[in-house]
C-alpha cells in the first residue's frame, strides 16, 4: 500500500492507494481510481505531488509514472512529463504499451508538435487496433487541425472496435458529421452513443439541444438526463 499525504487545500482526507499485482498493474486501475476518488477532482498540481510520492515509494509501478506524465502534461511541464512517460514505457511490457503511446501523443499535441502527436497515436492504434481509444485520439487531433474528413474516418473506425469507449466514438463522429452539416447522420450517432450509455451527458445535451440552441429547451435535456440515470439504475 502507498499512503496518501493529506494537504490542507488538496484532495481531502488521507487514504491509501492499492498497488495492483499481476502481469500489468494498469489493467484494473479504473476500479481503484473509482474506489479511492482521490485524483479525479483535484488540481493537477496536487495530483502531481501525490504521484511524486507514489513513484518515490514504488519506482517500478508503471501506472504511477503514466498518471504522473498525464498530470505534468496538464500542467504544461513538458520536459518532466516526457521523463515520466519514458520511465513508464521502459517499465511496461510491449504488449501493454498502447496507453503509453497515447499519452506521448497527448504530450506532443499539448507541446504543439501535431505531426509527432499523429505518429504516437498511430503507434497506439498499431499496438491494439481493435481498441477504440487510439482511433478516437487520432480523430480528435484531426478535428482540431480542421481535417474533418480524416477525423470522420478515424472516428468511424473507432465505432467498429470491440473494445474501448465505443460510445464516445459515436459521439465524436456525430460532432464531426454535424460540423459538416450532415445533421441527420449526426443525430443517428448521438442516438447510438446514448443507446450504448444512457447516462452519456454530452450526447444527450447535443441530441436534445445545447442551452436554447437546437429547438429544445435546456430543461428538456436535463429531464432526459434524469431519465437516462433512472434507466441505468434499473438495468443494474
Amino acid at each position: 500500500m502507498i499512503a496518501w499525504h493529506a494537504r490542507p487545500d488538496g484532495p481531502g482526507n488521507t487514504g491509501q492507494l492499492t498497488l495492483l499485482k499481476g502481469p500489468w498493474m494498469y489493467q484494473k486501475w479504473e476500479d481503484h481510481w473509482e474506489t479511492s476518488g482521490r485524483l479525479r477532482n483535484a488540481h493537477p498540481a496536487y495530483n502531481a505531488a501525490i504521484l511524486r510520492d507514489a513513484v518515490r515509494d514504488e519506482p517500478e509501478a508503471a501506472v504511477f509514472w503514466l498518471l504522473l506524465g498525464h498530470e505534468l502534461t496538464s500542467l504544461r511541464r513538458i520536459d518532466e512529463a516526457e521523463k515520466a512517460l519514458k520511465r513508464c514505457l521502459a517499465l511496461t511490457p510491449p504488449a501493454q504499451q498502447r496507453d503509453v503511446f497515447s499519452a506521448f501523443g497527448h504530450l506532443a499535441d499539448v507541446a504543439g508538435n501535431l505531426a509527432l502527436a499523429e505518429q504516437w497515436y498511430r503507434r497506439a492504434i498499431e499496438a491494439d487496433p481493435d481498441d477504440a481509444s487510439g482511433h478516437i485520439y487520432l480523430g480528435a487531433l484531426y478535428a482540431g487541425m480542421c481535417r474533418l474528413k480524416d477525423a470522420e474516418n478515424a472516428h468511424a473506425k473507432a465505432t467498429k472496435c470491440s473494445k474501448g469507449c465505443v460510445d464516445e466514438a459515436y459521439y465524436n463522429l456525430g460532432l464531426v458529421l454535424r460540423a459538416q452539416g450532415r445533421l441527420g447522420e449526426s443525430k443517428k450517432c448521438f442516438d447510438k452513443a446514448i443507446e450504448l450509455d444512457p447516462d452519456y451527458e454530452d450526447a444527450l445535451i447535443d441530441l436534445f439541444g445545447r442551452r436554447e440552441g437546437a429547438g429544445v429547451s435546456r430543461g428538456r435535456a436535463w429531464a432526459t438526463l434524469a431519465y437516462g440515470r433512472a434507466r441505468r439504475g434499473q438495468r443494474r
